[in-house]
Formats: structure tokens, C-alpha cells, sequence
């Protein structure tokens, strides 16, 4: 049986709420989560992400205002669940 982890925050600053990223940093650590002794709990598992960004769609673009696509701003995110 596969889960699937979803995460759903507004981006800031090119990145997650301060409060996710320290849940992030508490629950998902090395050893348990991860690592040569680790549950590798979240591999291989599909990651999902519901991000406002309150910019037009344009504006994630190699030719846009912030020179990177949305996909390139969150591939730390992929690396979870790799």
C-alpha cells in the first residue's frame, strides 16, 4: 500500500513557511527517515504540492521575472521522497 504526502503552503521567498520547514527538519532526520539505518519512510512514494505564489503564471519562467520555473524553485521538495 503506497501513500502519498502532500504538502499545501503559500511560497516565500522562493520556498516553504518557516514553521514547515521546521517541521521538516524535526520529523524527517537522519536515522529515521533516512540514512544507511534509517526507514527511508517517504522513498519512493508520490510527493504532492499545492503552493500559492501570488504571481502571475508568467513570472516562473526561464524568460520571466524570476529567471526559474516553478518546478526548479521546489526540486528540493523531490529530493524527500527520493
Amino acid at each position: 500500500m503506497q501513500q502519498n504526502l502532500i504538502f499545501q503552503f503559500p511560497l516565500y521567498w522562493y520556498s516553504s513557511p518557516s514553521l514547515l520547514k521546521k517541521w521538516i527538519d524535526e520529523v524527517i532526520i537522519y536515522g529515521w527517515a533516512y540514512g544507511s539505518k534509517g526507514k527511508r519512510i517517504f522513498y519512493n512514494r508520490k510527493l504532492g504540492l499545492a503552493i500559492s505564489a501570488g504571481v502571475k503564471k508568467g513570472e516562473f519562467t526561464s524568460m520571466g521575472k524570476n529567471k526559474h520555473t516553478l518546478t526548479q524553485m521546489l526540486t528540493p521538495f523531490k529530493s524527500l521522497c527520493a
